[in-house]
């Protein structure tokens, strides 16, 4: 089974991708503030996956506290599924990039699916990084009944999505993954 944590801060993202990765028939246990239910129903975590990021680290060794499970659970830390690299626009202001740039600009480096910021990736590289480990280490592991969490980031759960649902590269480009 895949266990998805969904983060209070980001709910309607994270159920967004539960509900695509339960479409799939791999079982899926989804948990925000119940992990004492899931730890009492049985449900324990087999392996972990996180990105190289910090804050997906946090997050899994919150949950992983959580469930009473902090020690002996096997972890992979995984570039492959780390965030989108948006290259010179990172850690820059929004409006600013819009302004200098214009809206057409802006929206085809943060929005279509092949369009790549000055020195970072676009959504279809970070897909193309993020499918091969999901496909070989992660969901491998959930369809031999192993209970798996995986603490991602954004883009990598839009690629995550494009392949569970099948998408094309202009129909992801429109999947808003909202924040709540």
């Amino acid at each position: 089974a895949l266990v998805v944590v969904c983060d209070a801060g980001a709910l309607g993202r994270h159920l967004y991708l539960a509900l695509q990765l339960r479409e799939t028939g791999v079982p899926t246990v989804i948990a925000l503030n119940m992990m004492d239910e899931a730890r009492a129903a049985g449900i324990a975590i087999d392996v972990a996956f996180q990105s190289d990021l910090i804050r997906a680290q946090q997050t899994l060794q919150g949950v992983l506290e959580g469930y009473g499970q902090k020690d002996g659970i096997p972890t992979h830390t995984a570039w492959q599924i780390k965030e989108r690299d948006y290259g010179e626009l990172a850690k820059k202001n929004k409006d600013e990039i819009r302004q200098k740039f214009g809206d057409e600009q802006f929206l085809t480096w943060r929005r279509s699916y092949s369009g790549r910021p000055p020195g970072g990736e676009s959504l279809e590289d970070c897909t193309n990084r993020v499918l091969p480990y999901f496909q070989k280490e992660i969901l491998p592991r959930a369809a031999k009944g192993e209970n798996v969490v995986v603490a991602a980031h954004g883009n990598s759960i839009r690629g995550m999505i494009k392949f569970l649902d099948q998408l094309d590269g202009d129909t992801i480009a429109t999947v808003e993954i909202p924040w709540t």
